[in-house]
């Protein structure tokens, strides 16, 4: 799989560049990175065999411009990511209105 890395304000051009050439979204995936607060988002694209990954280096409560306005599915992979990280996706198109939190609570050492 090939991993191109971005910067959180590149992430819509390098995911509509890959939408327009035929790849489409199958997954969006979160990892934290140690205890400072690091956070490494992952939108996996497949076209025929080939896969893509798009990675983009953050910080919990940071801002992300979403690809919900070029991927419908990840409207849903992005509600969950700023439910359990707080990540802000700036642009997102549907709020969920943080159905995705367990017992409607964030852990708040976890996330400041």
């Amino acid at each position: 799989m090939k991993i191109i890395e971005v910067l959180p304000n590149d992430i819509f051009t390098e995911c509509h560049r890959l939408l327009i050439t035929g790849s489409r979204l199958i997954d969006v995936t979160y990892a934290a990175k140690g205890f400072a607060g690091d956070v490494s988002l992952k939108y996996i694209f497949i076209s025929g065999s080939e896969a893509e990954c798009v990675e983009v280096r953050t910080h919990l409560k940071s801002t992300v411009q979403s690809i919900s306005s070029l991927c419908v599915s990840a409207t849903y992979y992005e509600n969950v990511i700023r439910d359990m990280t707080g990540i802000h996706f700036e642009g997102l198109e549907q709020d969920y209105g943080r159905r995705f939190l367990i017992a409607g609570e964030v852990i708040e050492s976890v996330v400041e």
